[in-house]
């Protein structure tokens, strides 16, 4: 006979975690980024925790900004999940962290100045490596964007897209906001 105790372990075991529910949402939301949804859900939970950011708010600028596709390229030739910018100089800042931590596998040891344009948008375009460039990129923008209304802080994170009018980054703000809700009732338990 089971206790309640026991009981109420194996239904914590058998719950879905915050990741395997996000990898659903991702698979909902986008079919044809159902195959790198594991490790997209795996990539943001990860990079949240380390950044010490919202898992729901960078899934909604991931979405907002590919649909969760890591294969997409804009016609300013920013590339993959975040539409990271490969010729953004800030990148090289979290490059040059990313290398300092870990060998980064199948890229030279070079700064991100020196690597080849190939190299860079592969770089864009793998989920680990840019969710990290991404996150590190968001934290920067927070700790050091002077956003005039101060109270309210997802207009800091509208400057992730950076649009050109403020009207934009209204618009951006809003987006990622109503996203961000939906992503957080997805991942409730």
């Amino acid at each position: 006979m089971m206790t309640t105790t026991s009981l109420l372990l194996a239904l914590l075991l058998a719950a879905p975690s915050p990741a395997d529910r996000l990898a659903r949402y991702i698979a909902k939301r986008n079919p044809r980024a159902a195959s790198t949804a594991k490790a997209t859900a795996a990539a943001i939970i990860q990079e949240a925790k380390r950044r010490k950011l919202d898992p729901a708010l960078l899934a909604a600028i991931a979405y907002r900004e590919s649909a969760f596709s890591p294969s997409t390229r804009s016609r300013r030739y920013e590339f993959g999940l975040w539409q990271l910018w490969p010729r953004m100089k800030i990148l090289g800042k979290a490059w040059n962290e990313l290398g300092a931590q870990k060998a980064v596998p199948g890229y030279p040891d070079r700064q991100w100045r020196h690597l080849s344009r190939k190299h860079r948008r592969r770089a864009c375009r793998d989920v680990a490596i840019s969710t990290y460039l991404a996150a590190w990129l968001l934290r920067w923008i927070i700790t050091h964007a002077r956003c005039r209304r101060r109270g309210k802080p997802w207009q800091v994170y509208a400057h992730y897209h950076s649009g050109a009018t403020r009207k934009h980054k209204a618009w951006y703000a809003r987006r990622l906001r109503l996203e961000a809700a939906r992503i957080r009732r997805a991942m409730k338990p």
